[in-house]
């Protein structure tokens, strides 16, 4: 599907949601046919406003507020209802932006719903060669807390139709990495680091306040980081690591810990409908069957799409964004 450089995916049910780099953001309805089967997407919403001096690198739906949020580059969140977002009324089709974090460019978000007030935490970067950052340049994790002045964040929007908040900046972040910190996951009240320094390569767990945890020490620069049930996953420059947690930590034992995709880049790690997914850039997506819960894991298949950043499935349907566009590849059983 030709709408530019697609930098990231999410789905919930049946509507997709795509940032792209120049042409905004797009939801599209998942048309089934009769017998259960993809058949095609349909646009529900599509706004270039979106993309105007933003490059949206981010994008994530809340089902628990009905909010789209987004992140930039330029270090901004964005906000939308998907209530007004998919209503033809122009007057609710206003983009929120909240600029809580530092003069750094922002590269990976999580939002936390758990609470009765949504948190986001950002993955900030202020590189040497940035004009406030030369001889000091750093990487962190910030949060942000949005506290409605009354009710939820869904009462307010449905009530009122504006967005009346505060926000609360940096409560509690991770502030000793290094600016070659690539990644940022959140599970379990942890933060999961991709956190290489020079000559050290290595992914890390936080507490959720800040305070390391354990760290571990890998052959290649890491990438990507993802965590699901007890397990830590590491996307590197040659493959991927699946590493068992106990007591709170990174296992010790050698029998505990996994290495596929070997020979691979792995620039983005995905889990859903137990299949991992793979996203490794000029090698397209590796999919694999895996329950999430033990090492018993086994290749299925590989999609060799254009350049690929990140990837979704539903119904044994593969929604990959890549540099070209988003890609749809149906897998018959």
């Amino acid at each position: 599907m030709q709408i530019g450089k697609v930098q990231d995916l999410d789905i919930f049910g049946d509507t997709l949601f795509v940032a792209t780099k120049y042409q905004g953001v797009y939801i599209y309805e998942i048309i089934y046919d009769n017998q259960g089967i993809y058949d095609s997407l349909q646009v529900l919403y599509e706004n270039q406003e979106w993309a105007v001096g933003k490059d949206i690198e981010r994008i994530y739906y809340s089902s628990t507020d009905q909010l789209l949020f987004a992140i930039d580059y330029n270090n901004n969140t964005y906000l939308g209802y998907t209530k007004f977002l998919l209503n033809d009324e122009e007057d609710y089709d206003d983009l929120i932006q909240n600029s809580c974090g530092p003069d750094a460019n922002s590269r990976r978000f999580f939002i936390n719903t758990s609470n009765t007030n949504p948190e986001i935490y950002v993955l900030y970067k202020c590189f040497e060669t940035s004009s406030q950052c030369v001889g000091d340049p750093y990487s962190y994790v910030s949060s942000t807390t949005f506290s409605p002045l009354g009710g939820s964040l869904y009462e307010e929007f449905s009530l009122f139709g504006d967005f009346s908040v505060s926000t609360n900046c940096g409560d509690y972040g991770v502030d000793d990495l290094n600016v070659d910190t690539n990644d940022m996951y959140f599970n379990n009240d942890q933060f999961f680091i991709a956190n290489s320094y020079e000559n050290i390569n290595s992914f890390e767990i936080y507490e959720k306040t800040g305070e390391l945890v354990d760290s571990y020490e890998v052959d290649s620069e890491v990438k990507s980081i993802y965590s699901i049930n007890n397990y830590v996953l590491a996307g590197t420059e040659n493959g991927c690591y699946i590493t068992l947690l106990e007591g709170g930590g990174i296992s010790d034992n050698e029998d505990s810990k996994l290495l596929i995709a070997e020979g691979y880049t792995v620039y983005d790690i995905h889990f859903n409908e137990n299949k991992l997914i793979l996203s490794t850039g000029i090698g397209g997506i590796i999919v694999y069957d895996w329950d999430g819960n033990s090492m018993d894991i086994n290749e299925n298949l590989r999609i060799y799409s254009s350049y690929a950043y990140t990837a979704r499935i539903i119904d044994n349907v593969y929604f990959v964004a890549t540099r070209d566009g988003l890609e749809i590849y149906n897998i018959e059983e």
